[in-house]
């Protein structure tokens, strides 16, 4: 489909990553990972939207928002709190991360509990790990043998997980207990491509409970139905998309993370909207993103 896409903020982020809406103070919050960066943009007005920043860390995998209020940020091999005007409020939680690894993506299931992955160590492929942050702060292992954990997301009815492991081309499907938190069987995966498609890497759901993925080397985000079949195409003039959510007062404009990571000067010059944050107009309505259910008193 051809498409028309706009800069809403100019960051230039080495890895964009998460855009998560938050309508109670009508901004998205976002996070580039190499540089440990959480970014908080207001929506509305003339491009590029207004847009406050600060450094949790070396590195950030994710941020998530809190029922309380604030963002709960998966950092340095802890969570991190903070409230809304970026003080951090609460205690951190320490998270027995594999070796040599990092956070990498994230999300809250629709029971408040803060999901979050890593990538596995350069020289011991697939010591990657999903961890499961519940309400009470305990941390639990959903799954191991991970490459590179990135985007996930459950069906509107939460029995369903959908999950990337960067390493394959695929978006896994799993059962999923969300009175209990506990991953079930993999089912068939929702879908699995040709490399020349691009890595598959962040996915959302919508309200029509469709599945959105944006595609790190694929230049584009795409839309699939629960069974798998590709409903829309939205060509971006970015390679390397990471991660596409609903934003505004209706939730139907969509934004998209990207990055210029391992991009040439070349291949930066071809692509000067590489590492922005970009939108465009679609027609789908997204969901109100979890909150993590944490620190409720």
């Amino acid at each position: 489909m051809s498409q028309s896409w706009q800069v809403v903020v100019a960051s230039g982020s080495e890895i964009g990553e998460r855009p998560l809406w938050d309508e109670r103070t009508n901004t998205f919050v976002w996070v580039d990972i190499p540089t440990g960066t959480v970014y908080r943009t207001q929506v509305g007005g003339p491009f590029p939207w207004a847009t406050t920043s600060m450094v949790v860390g070396n590195s950030v995998g994710v941020a998530a928002l809190r029922e309380v209020g604030g963002i709960a940020v998966a950092t340095d091999g802890r969570i991190r709190f903070f409230d809304e005007s970026g003080n951090e409020n609460a205690p951190s939680v320490p998270v027995d991360m594999p070796s040599n690894t990092i956070f990498n993506d994230g999300m809250c299931d629709p029971a408040g509990r803060f999901v979050v992955g890593t990538n596995s160590d350069p020289n011991a492929p697939r010591n990657g790990v999903l961890f499961s942050i519940h309400a009470d702060l305990s941390t639990h292992i959903l799954m191991t043998d991970v490459f590179e954990s990135n985007g996930l997301d459950w069906s509107n009815d939460g029995r369903t997980m959908y999950y990337v492991d960067s390493y394959e081309s695929v978006v896994r499907r799993y059962d999923y207990d969300v009175a209990t938190g506990a991953l079930g069987q993999r089912r068939t995966d929702l879908l699995a491509l040709s490399p020349d498609h691009g890595i598959s890497d962040g996915v959302i759901v919508d309200s029509d409970d469709t599945i959105w993925v944006a595609f790190w080397e694929g230049s584009a985000v795409r839309r699939y139905s629960p069974s798998g079949d590709l409903l829309e195409e939205y060509r971006a003039p970015v390679s390397k998309l990471t991660c596409p959510a609903f934003v505004g007062a209706n939730l139907d404009t969509l934004v998209v993370t990207s990055a210029w990571q391992d991009l040439t000067d070349e291949q930066r010059e071809s692509e000067p909207w590489a590492g922005h944050v970009l939108c465009t107009s679609v027609n789908a309505r997204g969901r109100l993103p979890y909150r993590f259910a944490g620190h409720q008193g």
